[in-house]
């Protein structure tokens, strides 16, 4: 499916196109993946020491941006771009391409957004050519609800 006509199904559905950031603080990919990601970042500390990375993933970058622009109301974005990650047995170019779309924020039924993502989903491939798709769906708040019920063991240094 070329990106024009994925792009004119997102916009129908009422996605807005949203231009998101080449680099990323690290500690915004290492906060959501636990630190085990760092072997696959692409990073660099600036003149403040502070520690910066090539996106390794654009949905990060999207959360991101929606909580710095400080967003109260119902958003929904579709990105498109390059992430940057280091090569390994599932990621043989440093350059992946990546398209996402996103419901954030504001909403009173998490499961209608749910649906119209899987919906939305959907109605892709079904007017793509793919003969096979794969379909990748994550939420922030399950992550932040593991986070939650995680048991840490206490740092027994004296």
């Amino acid at each position: 499916m070329k990106s024009k006509n994925l792009f004119k199904i997102l916009r129908s559905k009422g996605f807005k196109n949203v231009k998101l950031d080449n680099i990323i603080e690290s500690k915004y990919v290492l906060k959501r993946s636990g630190g085990s990601y760092r072997q696959f970042l692409f990073s660099f500390y600036d003149q403040n020491q502070k520690e910066w990375s090539l996106v390794p993933d654009l949905s990060v970058s999207s959360v991101v941006k929606f909580i710095q622009n400080k967003i109260n109301t119902k958003t929904k974005w579709f990105y498109t771009g390059e992430a940057y990650r280091k090569q390994n047995k599932n990621y043989n170019a440093p350059i992946i391409n990546q398209t996402g779309f996103e419901i954030f924020g504001g909403s009173n039924n998490k499961e209608k957004d749910d649906y119209e993502i899987i919906k939305t989903s959907l109605d892709i491939f079904k007017k793509s050519k793919f003969k096979r798709c794969e379909l990748s769906l994550s939420n922030i708040e399950i992550f932040n609800l593991f986070l939650i019920i995680l048991v840490f063991p206490k740092n027994s240094s004296s």
